[in-house]
């Protein structure tokens, strides 16, 4: 078994079950297309709709790396972290896009892929039109390869593999919390300094000019920076009261469905997006602040899950669009028209999950062996600009000196 060894292995296990979440939402919109509709039988908007919630669980992924990144330089002050992170950040993620972009380009040019006749059966329109992300490009090799090694971390492209659409909103929120959490270090003991920014900042978040999902790595940071600097223990009912809420928000989407008596009383109109944010926020606090919730999810299963949810998240849709759908035709052709398209969608949804943690676990292997890589690159790339002389060592030394230190 794969063993995670970060920090926290409870917040990557929540990392590990909003991976799965997404793979079931991808499986729900390609072989149960009518569940996810606007029709009666669709659930999207239902109390417990959280735990399906593909997009609402993209959120959490981007709330939690707005939390991770930043807390070891708010417990620490030390802005040599800060500068490690940022350095690594590049190739961390283009590492993984790059080996599973061309997996399924692969899989593309073998013939593999036949979800577009499985949309025909399921009658689903992701998986006919939206799944493979192809908008007016030729696909191909020299499309595949700049898709990995530029397009999908610098500018946001899919094709041969449709989630890298959050991989560079991925990027630059992490930036982004990265030079903001160097600067409220900068300014604490300056405060109208510090007030001028957090004056900034709220503009930042609450006008429309910044993108929701940049919000939700503000939050991450300013939660990381409240924990930090204050100690904070909840109950063990305080906690399960918190994750409920988290729970219950995450199903909410603009007001639909069983939320609509609610989104009816409010003064003004909730955005789906944000509230997810705020039920993320909640989620990370109460496993922060409860450490027999903590510990729960540090046991073995969950720190699986976290050591596979990035590859899990990489590689699950190239999965979906080839042995998923082989699957779903095939036993589509046997059923005997009881229930028409139950049968076939769960024997495709239980191979797509199956096979994307079979193909997740020895690429978790391969990215643990790359961060460590990056990790040791980093370290000494810090160390040699710390030793150039001046003018660059003087500027390198000032900056960090004067705004990554408090």
């Amino acid at each position: 078994m794969i063993q995670d060894n970060r920090r926290d292995g409870s917040l990557e296990a929540i990392r590990g079950i909003a991976a799965l979440i997404v793979v079931c939402w991808h499986c729900t919109l390609g072989f149960f297309p009518d569940l996810t509709g606007t029709g009666p039988s669709s659930i999207i908007g239902r109390f417990w709709f959280g735990i399906l919630n593909g997009p609402g669980a993209v959120v959490y992924f981007f709330v939690l790396s707005g939390f991770v990144l930043t807390m070891p330089y708010f417990q620490r002050r030390d802005g040599s972290i800060a500068a490690r992170a940022a350095l690594k950040r590049v190739p961390r993620l283009a590492g993984p896009i790059f080996v599973c972009v061309m997996l399924s380009y692969l899989l593309a040019v073998a013939g593999a892929y036949t979800y577009r006749e499985a949309a025909a059966v399921s009658g689903s329109a992701w998986l006919q039109k939206d799944a493979f992300g192809f908008t007016g490009m030729e696909p191909g090799f020299l499309f595949a390869l700049r898709q990995a090694v530029f397009g999908a971390l610098f500018a946001g492209e899919v094709g041969y593999d449709p989630p890298l659409w959050t991989m560079s909103i991925e990027l630059y929120g992490s930036l982004l919390v990265f030079l903001l959490a160097a600067a409220i270090g900068a300014t604490e003991r300056r405060r109208w300094l510090l007030a001028a920014l957090m004056a900034t900042l709220s503009l930042l978040f609450f006008f429309p000019l910044f993108s929701s999902y940049f919000r939700a790595f503000l939050v991450g940071m300013a939660l990381s920076y409240l924990l930090a600097r204050r100690r904070i223990v909840l109950p063990g009912w305080a906690a399960a009261i918190l994750v409920v809420v988290s729970l219950a928000l995450a199903g909410y989407v603009s007001g639909r469905g069983d939320y609509a008596p609610f989104a009816a009383m409010l003064p003004f109109k909730v955005k789906g997006m944000h509230v997810t944010i705020f039920a993320a926020a909640l989620l990370i606090l109460a496993v922060q602040t409860c450490k027999p919730l903590g510990a729960f999810l540090s046991r073995p299963f969950f720190r699986f899950l976290g050591a596979i949810s990035f590859p899990l998240y990489l590689i699950h849709v190239p999965v979906l669009l080839s042995a998923g759908s082989a699957v779903y035709l095939a036993v589509a052709a046997r059923e005997p028209g009881i229930l028409p398209g139950l049968l076939p969608g769960l024997a495709a949804s239980a191979v797509v999950a199956l096979l994307s943690v079979l193909a997740a676990m020895p690429l978790a292997v391969a990215d643990k062996r790359w961060v460590r890589w990056l990790g040791r690159w980093a370290d000494a790339s810090i160390r040699r600009i710390s030793s150039i002389g001046w003018p660059a060592g003087g500027i390198v030394h000032r900056f960090r000196e004067r705004l990554l230190t408090p």
